[in-house]
């Protein structure tokens, strides 16, 4: 493997991440090194790692961290899969196939999650109708959890 043709693809994710050369060829390692092979060459698991890091554009270290474990997860998924389509032997098949969906519903899960943690949204909760009865009480304007109310 030359190490030339890979430092376009870790200055790229270095870059996007605001982190040193090091470090994002570190987290292309990390994803790698937990990933059944799935090409013949390491080359091509190595491209196929990056591009996939590169795609989801991590902003920040959690980011990164999670965007490995996507890409750990989609990849062991295809890899799965590929076995499955190759072997002959039906309970191997059914195996491969029942892990590859426990791995394909823990990317859904991790994809989930980064796009909750891209959000970063306030959650609210939007009444259309109350119904005050006589005798009762009701609170009507912004009401903020968290916030002791004082009473009179």
């Amino acid at each position: 493997m030359s190490e030339n043709r890979f430092l376009p693809v870790v200055s790229a994710l270095s870059h996007s991440l605001g982190v040193s050369d090091i470090a994002a060829a570190g987290l292309i390692s990390q994803a790698l090194s937990s990933c059944i092979a799935v090409s013949s060459t390491p080359t091509e698991d190595w491209d196929c790692i990056a591009a996939l890091l590169c795609s989801l554009e991590p902003h920040n270290a959690q980011e990164s961290m999670m965007a490995v474990q996507i890409a750990s997860m989609h990849y062991q998924t295809v890899a799965l899969l590929s076995r499955a389509n190759k072997s002959d032997h039906l309970d191997l098949k059914e195996q491969y196939l029942k892990v590859a969906m426990k791995t394909s519903k823990h990317y859904v899960t991790l994809v989930e999650a980064l796009k909750k943690l891209r959000s970063k949204c306030d959650q609210s909760i939007r009444v259309e109708r109350v119904n005050v009865h006589a005798g009762a009480q009701a609170v009507v304007g912004h009401i903020a959890a968290g916030r002791e109310v004082s009473s009179v």
